[in-house]
């Protein structure tokens, strides 16, 4: 029931691009689409422990494949994206009104260290997954 409920709200922001992007008319048929391709991809994972097992995808099995693409280039990116968006996008008088009981000085330190140490780290750990 737990993994259910999950998978269901894991799904939701799929479903809802879908229907607010591209006007899917039934939020259903979206919701269906969008599960139907996660049980897709999720049966390549369980094949190539078995059937697919020999399939190599850049010298990788199917599996190590998608281990790869989630953890060392999704997260990093993720990061990298989400540091770029906080130190450089997002608006320092909104930063600072969420950021409220931090000191001036620790968040001026912060705010240096989420515009340039942190994406600088994050593009390091991205470029060594991939070399």
């Amino acid at each position: 029931f737990a993994a259910l409920t999950s998978s269901i709200s894991l799904l939701e922001p799929a479903t809802a691009f879908l229907v607010e992007r591209f006007g899917v008319a039934r939020r259903k048929r979206a919701a269906l689409g969008v599960a139907g391709l996660s049980w897709l991809l999720g049966l390549l994972s369980v094949l190539s422990l078995n059937l697919w097992s020999e399939v190599r995808i850049l010298d990788r099995d199917i599996m190590t494949f998608i281990e790869f693409i989630a953890n060392d280039l999704m997260l990093p990116l993720g990061g990298l994206l989400i540091a770029l968006f906080t130190g450089w996008a997002l608006n320092r008088t909104i930063l600072r009104e969420q950021l409220s009981d931090m000191p001036e000085g620790l968040f001026t330190a912060w705010r240096w260290l989420m515009r340039v140490v942190a994406p600088a780290l994050v593009l390091i750990v991205l470029v060594r997954a991939v070399v």
